[in-house]
């Protein structure tokens, strides 16, 4: 479906904000598992499961950061988009280094809303997933 068709369906946003009613009207919800994790200890969590070796090093902030500093200039100096599918840039960068946790304690009291799957069950259903596959 197209966002015009959505659109139409769904009608403006001021005709949806007018027929929105209760506490989570309006409001934007962090939904997650509710179990706040480092990013590389999610990581290792992950390899572990999949019989992947762990990591066995660690670099600098400063120097990844750099490099990929460097690359996203050399990409553009090529003409390029800076395509991020090989995961080097400064945002990633940055995103790997920084603990993010997003409460859901509104969405709990707003919406009753109570997570499904712990992160050992997503990695788990996750890793199967892709033994099944065959991607690992």
């Amino acid at each position: 479906m197209t966002h015009a068709a959505l659109d139409r369906r769904l009608g403006t946003r001021e005709e949806r904000a007018a027929r929105a009613e209760g506490p989570a009207a309006g409001r934007a919800y962090f939904i997650t598992n509710g179990e706040p994790m480092g990013f590389w200890e999610f990581v290792e969590r992950v390899l572990s499961r999949l019989h992947l070796p762990p990591i066995r090093g660690r670099v600098p902030y400063s120097i990844a950061y750099a490099v990929a500093a460097a690359y996203e200039a050399a990409d553009t100096l090529r003409g390029g988009t800076l395509n991020s599918e090989n995961g080097l840039s400064r945002f990633a960068i940055r995103y790997m280094c920084t603990h993010h946790y997003f409460s859901i304690a509104r969405a709990r009291r707003d919406l009753g809303y109570v997570p499904a799957v712990s992160i050992a069950d997503g990695i788990e259903r996750t890793a199967r997933h892709l033994e099944q596959v065959g991607l690992a």
